[in-house]
């Protein structure tokens, strides 16, 4: 995973999660951002990825602790119906 985080209303440990309704098919995000983490607190944020696990695209825990581009984010969307 990447350091960064989701910020706003429906966020939590960095991800956001949110109940929709069964009548709407549309969904908007809305008071939505990134949080940028500076490189001088970039091991906190991977150690806190790996306790809350929060890892959306199954990285290997090995791989976790390493270089960082900080000026690139993944999103990762998972809806369960």
């Amino acid at each position: 995973p990447h350091p960064h985080e989701l910020v706003g209303k429906d966020c939590r440990d960095g991800y956001y999660e949110a109940d929709l309704c069964p009548d709407r098919s549309i969904h908007s995000f809305q008071n939505l951002g990134i949080q940028c983490v500076k490189k001088r607190d970039l091991e906190q944020a991977i150690s806190q990825r790996i306790q809350t696990n929060n890892n959306p695209f199954h990285v290997p825990i090995e791989e976790q602790r390493g270089d960082y581009d900080l000026n690139a984010v993944r999103l990762c969307f998972q809806v369960t119906v």
